[in-house]
């Protein structure tokens, strides 16, 4: 039933106004919710706040010591800046070389001729070869942009493809490599004839380059039962003992076999004179195989013949025997032996060591479609002969036809490396030239440089600092938030009213005191933090800083006011820094991560300790801080659902008020209607 209309003035009294301020204060609880909803919502971000910069703070601890840190890599650097660049392991030993760099490392790039846009090219297939890999290539015929396509359709990560309009009418395609060095070099197989019509090819065929190492691999030498020798464990260098013998089997094209002998001798001469004397009559004379073959007449009667073509053996004085003595540079250590196969025969050829040191054996001028079988090694009596790093450089004429016009040749990085001249393919990532350490190439120098690996001193410089800021940024949000009013600022009381509500009074100092004043969180982490930054950890390395002051790191100088340090942030002597770094980087690093119990496991240093300090309370699922954000939102959820039932009660009482007064105007305008109606009957006035 709808509340009875309410008229004014029938009671002298205003109803609505008297409803209005009767629900105003029903609505006092509401507006304390509404303000504690408010204050929560400051709460959260204020942790939030607190959350990011702690996780800034674990991130900076965590970079110091991590693997992409700046302690986990070396720098290299070169006496011509910019020239040569890279970076070492931390463990490479700081050390310098001489490194001169006399051609970069080039990416093939060709064009075909030019092609008018009107010409149209066959149908057919081609291989293009980059490096190692073949890549065919279906052309259905056309002009320009068809053979583009084509091109590109196949390219992928291996070479690049452009077009460069020369006019209207006429273009050109060029081809890049994707790989440099002579790897990355181009050839082709054109059995249609596309390629060598659109002027990419001529007639030339491609010399390939091959070098392979030689290893002494124990399953493939052969040796006599009383030759002794034996094989370094990295299969790279054989020792034959005093007058041992021994082949090492191969399957090579012919080449050039390169390779370092060192020969000793194995006893004094004078010792037994009458077997030096017989050593010395038996190479008076050796034996070699021969072949007469085919070139080889032979007469039987009147009838000639072709010599059979087969392997001989003769006898061959040597030349006299050198007269230094024993021990010399000059002695020959031994002989070696190339064996090889020619014809269907076995034929070999024997080449004198003359003197210790590299050597070469030339022997790709046998004959066509020979292969070498095996290297034979035979050190000369009374010597011991060392053989290492040996291998074989081949080249050979590839079915595959060679570019006709080159924009840019395939060309290797060619340096020299302390005066000896290498080639690398690339100039980026070279990891063979200093062990340990990957450089990068960036352009030729006039002579040569040193090149030095060193600890990235600046790097770690900066990142410290940043942890130093982090940290002190952390420090200086939880102080301005965490303080009390003064006592003489702040009095509770219920003022006049002795039915005042005691907890007007904590709101007042809530809210004239920080977020994070009385929190037991915040300051649970700063004592910690704080404790960490001025205890001592142990160190493995020399000169052992056990505390930050030793690198600069302090709180203040020595002798400072109270006032100047009390709120504990950290200051860096950047110079103090700077000669630590130089003077053992290492100890630097072991101060803020190490590894004591040698596991390969950090488990000290101060990084080390704050980060694992920060991880409960940082990580975002089931961190504290954001458990403590979690349980503020709940109360807000709380008040909020508090508050709309409040809201749902006061509209019921606001409405049984209305209906009330409502009411009591009804029956006040019927009172008066009855005593006007008795004035008129009695004729009172």
């Amino acid at each position: 039933m709808p509340a009875p209309a309410i008229f004014q003035n029938n009671a002298g009294v205003n109803p609505g106004e008297m409803i209005e301020k009767l629900m105003k204060a029903e609505r006092m609880p509401l507006l304390r919710l509404e303000e504690d909803i408010a204050r929560s919502k400051v709460e959260i971000k204020a942790f939030e706040e607190l959350r990011n910069r702690a996780r800034k703070l674990s991130d900076a601890s965590r970079d110091l010591y991590s693997f992409a840190g700046p302690f986990a890599t070396k720098s290299v650097v070169s006496s011509d800046p910019g020239a040569i660049t890279g970076e070492a392991a931390p463990d490479v030993d700081p050390g310098s070389q001489e490194v001169e760099i006399l051609e970069l490392a080039t990416k093939h790039q060709i064009t075909s001729r030019q092609l008018s846009r009107k010409e149209t090219l066959p149908k057919g297939k081609f291989t293009i070869n980059v490096g190692a890999k073949e890549i065919n290539v279906d052309f259905p015929g056309g002009g320009v942009v068809d053979l583009e396509r084509a091109l590109k359709g196949q390219a992928g990560q291996d070479y690049e493809v452009s077009v460069i309009n020369i006019d209207a009418n006429n273009a050109l395609i060029s081809l890049r490599s994707s790989v440099s060095g002579s790897d990355g070099a181009f050839s082709f197989s054109d059995p249609d004839g596309i390629l060598k019509q659109a002027g990419f090819i001529g007639d030339k065929k491609v010399e390939k380059k091959s070098s392979e190492d030689i290893a002494f691999e124990q399953s493939k030498i052969k040796a006599p039962a009383d030759s002794k020798y034996k094989v370094s464990p990295d299969a790279k260098e054989l020792t034959l003992e005093n007058g041992s013998e021994a082949s090492l089997s191969v399957s090579f094209e012919p080449g050039v076999i390169s390779l370092s002998v060192t020969g000793e001798n194995a006893s004094d001469p004078q010792a037994n004179p009458s077997e030096n004397a017989s050593e010395t009559e038996r190479r008076k004379v050796r034996t070699e195989s021969t072949r007469p073959g085919p070139d080889v007449e032979v007469e039987a009667g009147d009838i000639k013949f072709p010599a059979a073509d087969i392997e001989r053996t003769r006898t061959v004085k040597e030349d006299k025997p050198s007269q230094d003595k024993p021990g010399k540079a000059s002695q020959s250590p031994g002989i070696v032996t190339v064996f090889f196969e020619s014809g269907g025969s076995a034929q070999k050829r024997q080449f004198q060591v003359t003197e210790n040191g590299p050597m070469q054996i030339p022997v790709q001028d046998l004959p066509e479609g020979s292969k070498i079988t095996s290297i034979g090694f035979d050190a000369n009596e009374g010597s011991s002969m060392v053989v290492r790093d040996v291998r074989i450089d081949t080249t050979k004429t590839d079915a595959a036809f060679g570019p006709l016009n080159e924009t840019q040749p395939a060309k290797d990085a060619k340096l020299k490396m302390n005066g000896i001249e290498i080639t690398r393919s690339s100039n980026s990532n070279i990891t063979d030239i200093i062990e340990g350490a990957s450089l990068t190439l960036h352009r030729t120098t006039s002579g040569p440089v040193e090149v030095t690996v060193q600890a990235n001193t600046e790097q770690i410089k900066t990142k410290i600092v940043a942890w130093v800021e982090a940290y002190n940024e952390l420090l200086k949000f939880v102080k301005e938030n965490d303080q009390f009013v003064k006592s003489d600022e702040f009095e509770m009381n219920r003022s006049s009213d002795p039915n005042g509500d005691i907890r007007d009074g904590y709101r007042q100092l809530k809210d004239r005191s920080g977020i994070f004043a009385g929190d037991p969180t915040t300051r649970q982490i700063i004592s910690t933090l704080q404790v960490l930054v001025a205890s001592s950890y142990p160190s493995l390395s020399e000169p052992d800083y056990r505390v930050l002051a030793q690198i600069g790191i302090t709180t203040g100088d020595v002798g400072a006011k109270w006032s100047d340090i009390k709120d504990g942030y950290l200051r860096v002597d950047e110079g103090k820094l700077t000669k630590a770094l130089s003077d053992s980087p290492q100890s630097v690093k072991d101060l803020f991560a190490s590894d004591l119990n040698e596991d390969a496991i950090t488990d000290n240093g101060v990084a080390f300790k704050m980060n694992e300090t920060l991880k409960p309370y940082v990580q975002f699922s089931g961190g504290l801080i954001t458990a403590r954000i979690e349980t503020i939102k709940s109360r807000i959820d709380q008040k909020k659902e508090a508050i709309a039932s409040k809201e749902r009660s006061l509209a019921q009482k606001e409405q049984q008020l209305r209906e009330k007064f409502g009411r009591m105007e009804s029956s006040i305008r019927e009172a008066r209607s009855q005593s006007e109606y008795l004035k008129s009957k009695l004729g009172t006035p």
